[in-house]
């Protein structure tokens, strides 16, 4: 009986050592559980108090922050929709400004980094991230900047994590045409290109195309060259077909002239052809977009340059015979119109060439002394 009470003991006491244990474990893990309840509530809450909108050149805007803890400093990470990214210029992210472009880059980041930080001075319980806006003269319409506050072990999150503010654009659009156009004249009167505009408020640089045979390189008949048969017009070089001009502020027109240049050569009346567009050589319109809309209907223009040659006609009016040791002989050329000097070519026979054995011809240099710019 002993015995059997002695064991009755022994199992009644490891069970309540399990007990006792089990319980413990379970209150270290409540008491777990309610210290993170704890630290969780002594977290400073985060969030947006207000957004104010900023307009192109003139008001600014930002994003405020607050908090509900005043106590020390306390740094905030955020992120820009990628979207507001500064590298990016897409026909999908219209709508959206851009970072270090539209507006100045926000602190810690850059034009390819969307992620910052900004930082609660010690008892402030508000802090703004300033959209400060750059003022260009680009067409953009209304632009959006939406940021997002990032989490973090160092405050918590109040109410809506992403906020979006609106940037105004203050650049209405310009409309240019080509206005009117004149003839060049060879070794006269200069021609022209007139660009009009329909407001002079600001600068603006225009970008054109000239027809690809007018480019120094072409030989196409009956298109003038530029740089060869003209002067190289402004912003362009023989080599490209696009230029460029500035209307500084206030002017409403400005010429793409047309200065021929006078050479001795008979072409007959040829032709320059431009037309305008928004972008640039490397078909880029400028950091941001084009600056300015076109005219359909007057976007492209032709004007002629008029060639002051007259058609010269040459030809070999009478001959003499040469008689070695005697007289010498000569092909005499003739032409009917010598107000200018004029340089004319010709060919040897084949067989009168210094290297030739052909029987009963004269080898230019060993029969006969060279001809004038020739050689044997």
């Amino acid at each position: 009986m002993s015995e059997t009470k002695s064991i009755i003991e022994r199992v009644t006491a490891m069970l309540v050592r399990k007990a006792v244990n089990k319980s413990a474990a379970h209150m270290k893990k409540r008491t777990l559980q309610m210290e993170t309840l704890e630290v969780r509530e002594m977290l400073t809450a985060v969030g947006f108090h207000s957004v104010v909108d900023a307009t192109e050149g003139a008001e600014s805007g930002y994003f405020r922050l607050e908090r509900d803890n005043t106590q020390g400093t306390l740094t905030v990470n955020y992120q820009l929709d990628s979207k507001n990214n500064g590298c990016i210029y897409s026909a999908n992210c219209d709508g959206w400004a851009r970072n270090g472009l539209d507006f100045k880059c926000l602190p810690g980041t850059a034009c390819y980094c969307n992620y910052g930080s900004v930082t609660f001075a010690d008892g402030c319980g508000y802090v703004d991230v300033n959209i400060e806006t750059i003022n260009d003269q680009y067409i953009e319409g209304p632009e959006k900047v939406a940021l997002t506050l990032r989490t973090s072990s160092n405050y918590s999150l109040s109410g809506e994590s992403t906020a979006t503010l609106t940037l105004t654009d203050d650049d209405y659009p310009v409309t240019v045409s080509i206005d009117s156009t004149k003839n060049a004249t060879e070794g006269g009167e200069h021609g022209y290109f007139r660009l009009k505009r329909d407001d002079t408020t600001n600068a603006l640089t225009v970008y054109y195309n000239l027809d690809y045979r007018n480019t120094g390189c072409s030989n196409s008949a009956g298109y003038a060259n530029n740089g060869v048969d003209f002067q190289c017009l402004p912003g362009s070089n023989c080599y490209y077909c696009t230029g460029s001009i500035t209307f500084v502020a206030g002017q409403e027109y400005v010429d793409i002239p047309i200065k021929a240049i006078d050479d001795q050569y008979v072409e007959g009346n040829e032709t320059v052809s431009i037309t305008l567009c928004q972008y640039n050589a490397c078909g880029c319109c400028g950091a941001n977009g084009v600056s300015y809309l076109l005219d359909d209907s007057a976007k492209s223009a032709t004007v002629s340059i008029i060639d002051n040659e007259e058609p010269v006609k040459v030809w070999i009016e009478s001959t003499a015979h040469a008689t070695e040791g005697g007289e010498n002989g000569y092909y005499r050329l003739r032409r009917d119109y010598t107000t200018n000097a004029l340089t004319v070519y010709y060919n040897l026979d084949s067989r009168n060439t210094g290297c030739s054995c052909c029987t009963g011809y004269a080898k230019n240099g060993v029969d006969f002394q060279c001809l004038p710019g020739t050689s044997c």
